[in-house]
């Protein structure tokens, strides 16, 4: 699983389908899936990420593994990237939207318990000691944009609710 830090300290975060057959559905997390046979689980996590949301990552940073017990119960390897990602930069093809979230509004944030365990564990004590500047970014570069710093929930292309991320009108 990844989790995108945004180059001012947010977090992009990835807004789960409210399907009852999901672990934590509805919910938001970072972004990935299955290490298939042969895969390394660093292969896994660019391959699944670049499924999930159009993005080329290169050199995830590795995080943690734990059992995520109040998911599925697997074992999930954690990396995390710090990038200049918006979520107009994503094209989303797995669950229900994106969104940038500040690090003060976590608490008040449906997350998944093992991502926030993990957030707060392991992420914001290097965010706080200003290690996430020396991580990696994505290839290729994002074009230069203005950043929203609030929370912006995106959507798939013709569903209800807020903004569009393919066109942002309907």
């Amino acid at each position: 699983m990844l989790l995108i830090v945004t180059d001012d300290g947010g977090l992009l975060l990835h807004h789960r389908d409210d399907k009852p057959e999901i672990p934590n559905p509805d919910c938001w997390a970072g972004f990935g899936g299955a290490v298939e046979d042969g895969e390394s689980v660093e292969d896994a996590v660019i391959r699944e990420v670049r499924e999930e949301t159009g993005l080329e990552i290169a050199d995830p940073i590795f995080l943690t593994e734990a059992v995520d017990h109040e998911g599925d119960g697997r074992t999930v390897s954690l990396f995390y990237i710090v990038g200049e990602v918006r979520p107009e930069d994503i094209e989303l093809n797995e669950g229900a939207g994106v969104g940038v979230h500040r690090v003060e509004d976590l608490p008040g944030l449906k997350m998944t318990p093992f991502v926030r365990r993990t957030i707060y564990s392991h992420l914001l004590p290097l965010i706080t000691e200003r290690l996430a500047p020396s991580a990696p970014t994505l290839r290729p570069t994002p074009r230069p944009r203005a950043f929203r710093a609030e929370a912006v929930y995106y959507r798939r292309h013709g569903e209800a609710g807020s903004r569009c991320q393919t066109c942002d009108r309907c």
